[in-house]
């Protein structure tokens, strides 16, 4: 999910994840620099999953067809040690 400046939320669907940000598939095209918040569950084998809230900016927003939606780009702007940490252990599996 995620929250926008003007708490308004929006779901979607993750389709890419790095430590230094990730892509998801919305309804809505966000402008280029929107802030807004990202909530998600990262599954992790030991753990289960762990609910993650990031702060990012909106660094691209393209129409798919094909995804049935907008593609976004978010760049990280906030993020705990702990939280990257999480995220390059679900990469690496």
């Amino acid at each position: 999910m995620l929250v926008l400046s003007n708490r308004e939320q929006l779901e979607g669907r993750t389709y890419f994840i790095a430590s230094s940000g990730m892509g998801v598939v919305a309804p809505l095209n966000l402008p280029q620099g929107c802030k807004c918040e990202v909530h998600f569950r990262l599954p992790l084998m030991e753990h289960g999953s762990v609910p993650i809230r990031l702060h990012a900016r909106v660094h691209h927003s393209i129409l798919s067809a094909q995804q049935g939606g907008f593609l976004i780009g978010l760049d990280f702007t906030e993020a705990h040690a702990d939280v990257l940490h999480a995220i390059k252990r679900y990469m690496t599996g």
